[in-house]
């Protein structure tokens, strides 16, 4: 029998570190128009359930997806740690706000064309038209009264 002592200290100090600024990336969905809020709660009959609040999950599944595809030895190294934190929260957000604009119902007017994102930078991205490979590209928080997680 083989004893291993592995020093771990340096791996809770990473953990530590990309905990702390994953809590400081911070992107956002977000819907201007003033009714959007009643459409998320059963306004509708196309989304009596919301388009948000059924979406959470898979923008979840999405970020953390996105998040175990950095390669954390390398960029840590390089130095672009943040970055590539901020790139993995930015995209989960655009996943997001085209998933969310797809559960719009159509016949809402500006709902559906208003959804944007508001980048870990502060950026505003409206996005383009739904259609294509959109949905392929994922965490969001709201503003008091205009989004919804």
């Amino acid at each position: 029998m083989v004893q291993v002592d592995v020093d771990l200290s340096g791996w809770k100090a990473l953990f530590r570190e990309c905990t702390q600024r994953l809590k400081d990336a911070e992107a956002w969905i977000k819907n201007a128009v003033p009714y959007v809020i009643y459409l998320e709660h059963g306004g509708s009959t196309q989304a009596p359930q919301g388009m948000v609040r059924v979406s959470v999950p898979e923008i979840r599944v999405a970020l953390v997806s996105a998040l175990e595809r950095i390669p954390f030895g390398s960029v840590v190294r390089e130095g672009r740690l943040q970055q590539a934190i901020n790139h993995a929260v930015d995209g989960a957000a655009g996943f997001g706000r085209t998933l969310i604009r797809s559960r719009t119902p159509i016949r809402t007017g500006w709902a559906r064309l208003n959804w944007v994102v508001v980048l870990t930078t502060g950026e505003e991205v409206a996005g383009a038209a739904l259609g294509g490979g959109e949905l392929e590209t994922i965490a969001g928080r709201g503003e008091t009264g205009r989004s919804f997680f």
